[in-house]
C-alpha cells in the first residue's frame, strides 16, 4: 500500500495487482483519492489506522481473507458499518445476492461495465462521509 497525503475516498480491495492498478488509475483520473489492499486482511489493517473511505470496492474471490469474510468482519466494527461496499466478482456462477445479504450496498460483475462503475463511485463519493 502507498501512503497517502490525504484520506482516501475509495478503498479498492482485490488480489490482482493489475485490477488494483487499473481501478486506481481510472478513479484517480476522475478525481478520487484511492487506497488499495490485496485481500480482506490487508484492508482491515488499513482501515484500523486510517479514516474510513466513502466507498469500498471489494473483490469477493481472494486468498488469505476473501470478500465474504471481510464483509462479516466489517459488520463487527461500528465505524465501518456505514461505509458502503460495492462487491464484485468474475465468477460466472456467483450469487450476486450473497454480498447483499452480508451487508454490501451493491454488486457488480467483472469485467466491469466502466460507465456503471464510475456512476456508482460518483454516487457514493458524492454522499456525505460516514460518521466516525
Amino acid at each position: 500500500m502507498i501512503p497517502l497525503t490525504r484520506a482516501a475516498e475509495v478503498l479498492v480491495i482485490d488480489d490482482d495487482p493489475a485490477v488494483r492498478c487499473c481501478l486506481t488509475r481510472l478513479l484517480e483520473r476522475e478525481g478520487h483519492t484511492v487506497a488499495t489492499a490485496g485481500d480482506g486482511r490487508q484492508a482491515l489493517d488499513y482501515l484500523r489506522s486510517n479514516p474510513p473511505p466513502r466507498l469500498i470496492l471489494l473483490d469477493l474471490t481472494m486468498p488469505a481473507m476473501d470478500g465474504r469474510e471481510f464483509l462479516i468482519r466489517r459488520q463487527q466494527v461500528p465505524a465501518l458499518r456505514e461505509v458502503p461496499v460495492v462487491a464484485f466478482s468474475a465468477c460466472i456462477d456467483w450469487d450476486a445476492a450473497c454480498p447483499l445479504d452480508l451487508g454490501a450496498a451493491e454488486s457488480l460483475y467483472k469485467p466491469f461495465d466502466l460507465p456503471k462503475l464510475l456512476e456508482v463511485t460518483r454516487r457514493y463519493c458524492a454522499a456525505p462521509a460516514p460518521a466516525v
